[in-house]
C-alpha cells in the first residue's frame, strides 16, 4: 500500500512537471496570424476601388486579431476589371515585430475601373 502511494505520488509529480513544461513552451512559441484570412475578407467584396484597403476590412481584421495591424493597396492591373491587392500584416509579439506580406489578383468586372473610364471617355469624347 505504501509502495503504491509513493508510486502514484511520483507519477503525478512527473505529469505536473510535464504539463508545466509544455505550457511554457507554448508561450515561447511565436505565433503568426494567417494573412490568408485578410485575403479571404477582401475576396468577399463585389466591388473594389484603387487606393488603400477599405477601412471596414481593416477594422474587421484588427477586431479578429488583437495586437495586429494591416495595411494594403489596391491597384488596377488591366482595364478588364483585374486588380492586384497587396497586403501587409504587422504585429508585436513579445519584443519582436512580426509581419508578413501577400499579393493577390482579383477579377471584379463590376468595379469602377479608372482606366476603363478613361478609355471610354477617350473613345467617346462627347460623353
Amino acid at each position: 500500500m505504501i509502495a503504491m502511494a509513493l508510486f502514484f505520488t511520483a507519477v503525478f509529480a512527473i505529469l505536473s512537471l510535464t504539463s508545466q513544461s509544455l505550457a511554457a513552451a507554448r508561450h515561447l512559441q511565436i505565433s503568426h496570424v494567417d494573412i490568408g484570412g485578410l485575403a479571404g475578407m477582401m475576396s468577399l467584396t463585389n466591388r473594389v476601388e484603387e487606393g488603400p484597403l477599405p477601412q471596414e476590412i481593416i477594422a474587421q481584421f484588427e477586431g479578429l486579431n488583437p495586437g495586429y495591424s494591416c495595411v494594403g493597396n489596391i491597384m488596377e492591373v488591366s482595364s478588364n476589371g483585374l486588380f492586384r491587392v497587396d497586403f501587409e500584416v504587422v504585429g508585436l509579439k513579445g519584443k519582436k515585430v512580426v509581419g508578413s506580406t501577400m499579393s493577390i489578383l482579383m477579377f471584379r468586372p463590376e468595379s469602377a475601373a479608372s482606366s476603363r473610364n478613361k478609355l471610354r471617355s477617350f473613345a467617346n469624347p462627347g460623353r
